[in-house]
């Protein structure tokens, strides 16, 4: 996504990735400062209405704290929120798409999935490093952790699986890992 250089392009591209009528949200950007306050504004008052809310999901990811925001109000939920991924979910998009409620989670067939360790850009003093990284060590576990309780894959998998390199898996493989239910056709996350 190109970086939105002022607030008239911020409300335009909030105008048309949520549609409060039809209870969808359109995640289809980087979840960064600018676009993961507008998903979460949009989800906590979806939520206020018990219906069916549906995340389609075309994105390369984003920030991990935005991603752990999101995931705790989706998994924590009482309504069914039904995660479509269109294309590819990334990073923290592909942590998202397994967030939605067991049995309501799609893939359409030519999607990517890529699952990878954190990563960042980062610089400063020695103490400083030491924090970041032993910030990203305990999300990477907590991310793990999370993923268990939904996919088929235990934490320490997940912490293997990712070790080494990005992994890019297709919607077939996504579906027997747990990571998402069904193969996706459109209206099928109506039903």
């Amino acid at each position: 996504m190109s970086r939105v250089q002022n607030y008239d392009q911020l409300g335009t591209l909030y105008a048309y990735s949520v549609d409060y009528e039809e209870r969808e949200v359109f995640l289809f950007d980087e979840i960064d400062e600018e676009t993961g306050k507008y998903y979460l504004i949009a989800l906590l008052k979806m939520l206020k209405d018990p219906e069916p809310i549906t995340i389609f999901i075309k994105s390369p990811g984003g920030d991990n704290f935005y991603m752990f925001a999101l995931w705790d109000l989706m998994v924590n939920a009482e309504n069914r929120i039904n995660t479509v991924v269109l294309g590819s979910a990334q990073s923290a998009a592909h942590f998202l798409m397994a967030a939605g409620t067991i049995g309501h989670r799609y893939i359409s067939e030519h999607s990517t999935v890529m699952a990878h360790q954190s990563a960042d850009v980062i610089g400063g003093k020695t103490t400083d490093l030491e924090s970041v990284v032993g910030n990203m060590r305990q999300g990477e576990k907590d991310w793990a952790k999370a993923l268990a309780t939904r996919t088929k894959l235990t934490a320490k998998q997940w912490m293997e699986y990712t070790r080494a390199e990005d992994k890019y898996i297709g919607a077939e493989e996504a579906i027997r890992m747990g990571l998402v239910d069904w193969l996706y056709a459109p209206g099928i996350e109506k039903e």
